[in-house]
């Protein structure tokens, strides 16, 4: 029986030629000018990828020490948001207190005017005598 690759089913060459790459009875392939190609490839790749990962870790280092400045530079705008917002409310509360203390002050002059109009009687004041 033939497989469609042109080997027989016990891996025999068809028409003579190795199957495997390598001639029967062989343990390793010699090397040849594609293996060489391959070998240089791989070599390459595995470089890449050593530099791809050393440049991913050089990039999260980075990412990890802006993203710990940001942090920092955002608590420090909230500490100064909190810081305004307090002196607002005590400005808020002292106008508030004023307020207050003009009403009452103004409450009272009114009090007091009226009881002193109220000590004289406007007819006396008129009459003639």
């Amino acid at each position: 029986m033939v497989a469609l690759n042109g080997s027989t089913a016990n891996g025999s060459p068809v028409n003579g030629s190795p199957v495997n790459g390598h001639e029967p009875g062989t343990s390793k392939p010699d090397l040849t000018s594609d293996d060489a190609v391959l070998t240089a490839e791989l070599a390459r790749l595995q470089t890449e990828l050593v530099t791809a990962k050393e440049r991913l870790e050089s990039a999260r280092a980075r990412l990890a020490q802006r993203d710990r400045a940001l942090q920092e530079a955002l608590r420090v705008e909230l500490a100064e948001a909190q810081e305004m917002l307090a002196q607002l409310d005590r400005t808020h509360q002292t106008t508030i207190a004023n307020i207050q203390a003009d009403a009452q002050a103004e409450v009272a002059r009114v009090l007091a005017e009226a009881r002193r109009a109220g000590d004289t009687d406007p007819d006396e004041e008129h009459h003639v005598r």
